[in-house]
């Protein structure tokens, strides 16, 4: 006999259930351990929870629980099922669920190591950075007259040093764009001297090669937008550099800025950089904008670089709304192009200028410097003596509270990682003991995205990342001595 719920559940007749067997119904991956379950029910051993899938008329599958037994001499058999495929598939969404959490701590744990990863090679590598690039400044600064020989060397060293800064900078910011870190900061500026800044950071390179750098600005473009400036002029700065890398000598190159369409408040830009060198294949295009990927991947290769900046440029892009492309032939040079989106701006309010040059502004000012490595300590410090300073030194932080008297210092230099007591932990006994009496500025290794926000939040009054230049000294200084 077959009740009614049975045929319901399942959907065929009471006569169909009379002439099939149990796996005529059964799942192919479940009729192995239903033969099982049977040889154990034919032996009088009974059947309780066993779960297996049936298939209904109408092609789908039910799981059922079942539970059965023989009478005594074997004779028949009494069974009874209960649909349990909500429960089931409950149960294997739990499991999933449980599994995806598993997956995502494990790719957290990943993500978390690499930033770490990234932050301890920024800061080793910056550190040494610091003390090279210091010493060319104050090399720079020195009222020497050096031969042309030793100037060549220094330039070397210079053009090496800002490579080799720029390859950390591009690999910090892929790692932020990929982790979604990276924010477009918006503020008012004039898109025509955006534009204008460009020629002016490629003159040395172009003179090399007698290349002429033109800029087309089209006169539908409002004056003045309001989006991140910093992030348009990268993006613009390493297509720049392409350009002329790529680019004959003795030829152009064009940066164009055009409007696609205004609409209320926003616009639509399309920007293009053009060059008249080697060009790019069609099947080297297809490679563009990955990152490490490179042109010319030969042993022989003529062009440097680590591969990394289209592909941040194409992840700019995306975070402005827009699209980056090239239109090249082999041979007759290229173009690259992208769109972004902005808000329509206004005139920027205009600051005080700050006498960033004048040394005498700087003059008997007392720093207490804090760094617990001694080039780190000889580069500032002899920066810092360039402005007439008088400067105090401290090995750690530790040192730098015993030092530390409101009444001695006008300004602090802490670095962040030392050993004894850490910057920060040194700054909150600082105010704690003494209130805010003087402003205290980090100035460290540590470049990642968040960290100068993290000093400030703390209570820190200024930034400064290294390596330190002279300038970065005078500007961020100036603005917190008056």
């Amino acid at each position: 006999k077959v009740n009614n719920s049975f045929k319901n559940i399942l959907g065929y007749s009471e006569n169909k259930f009379l002439q099939s067997s149990v796996l005529d119904f059964a799942h192919e991956d479940d009729i192995e351990i239903t033969k099982d379950e049977l040889k154990n029910l034919g032996e009088g051993k009974p059947v309780v929870n066993f779960k297996m899938r049936m298939k209904c008329q109408n092609g789908q599958y039910r799981w059922l629980n079942w539970c059965a037994q023989t009478n005594q001499n074997g004779t028949k058999v009494y069974a009874a099922a209960r649909d349990v495929t909500e429960e089931f598939n409950l149960a294997e969404i739990e499991k999933k669920n449980i599994e995806l959490q598993k997956e995502k701590s494990i790719a957290d744990r990943t993500a978390k190591n690499k930033e770490l990863f990234l932050a301890n090679m920024s800061h080793e590598i910056r550190t040494p950075m610091n003390g090279i690039i210091g010493v060319l400044d104050l090399l720079e600064e020195a009222k020497t007259n050096p031969s042309d020989e030793e100037i060549y060397y220094l330039n070397t060293i210079r053009t090496s040093s800002n490579t080799l800064l720029n390859i950390i900078n591009d690999v910090l910011d892929l790692s932020k764009l990929e982790a979604g870190k990276t924010v477009l900061r918006k503020e008012d500026f004039s898109i025509e001297e955006a534009i204008h800044q460009i020629p002016s950071l490629f003159k040395g390179n172009a003179l090399k090669k007698n290349i002429t750098i033109l800029t087309e600005i089209d006169s539908k473009l409002p004056k003045y937008l309001k989006s991140d400036i910093n992030r348009l002029i990268q993006i613009l700065s390493n297509l720049a550099s392409n350009a002329i890398k790529f680019s004959d000598e003795n030829s152009e190159v064009i940066i164009r800025a055009s409007l696609i369409e205004k609409k209320d408040d926003d616009v639509k830009m399309r920007f293009e950089v053009t060059d008249f060198g080697i060009g790019i294949s069609e099947n080297d295009q297809k490679r563009l904008f990955q990152a490490f990927n490179q042109v010319d991947l030969s042993r022989t290769k003529k062009f440097e670089g680590t591969g990394l900046g289209l592909a941040i440029c194409k992840q700019l892009v995306e975070l402005f709304d827009g699209n980056i492309g090239v239109l090249s032939n082999q041979g007759q040079g290229s173009t690259f192009w992208f769109t972004l989106n902005s808000e329509i701006g206004k005139a920027p309010e205009k600051t005080k200028s700050q006498k960033n040059n004048a040394h005498e502004k700087f003059e008997g000012t007392r720093v207490l410097l804090v760094d617990d490595k001694n080039v780190n300590l000889l580069v500032a410090k002899a920066m810092l003596e360039k402005l007439k300073c008088e400067v105090t030194t401290a090995k750690n932080g530790k040192e730098a509270v015993n030092t530390f008297k409101p009444n001695l210092f006008d300004i602090v230099l802490m670095d962040i990682q030392m050993p004894e007591l850490d910057g920060l932990e040194a700054t909150k006994i600082i105010q704690k003991e003494h209130g805010k009496s003087v402003p205290i500025i980090a100035l460290t290794a540590n470049a990642m995205e968040g960290d100068k926000e993290t000093y400030l939040n703390s209570g820190m009054d200024g930034y400064i990342a290294k390596p330190v230049t002279l300038d970065q000294l005078k500007k961020v200084m100036g603005s917190l001595i008056g």
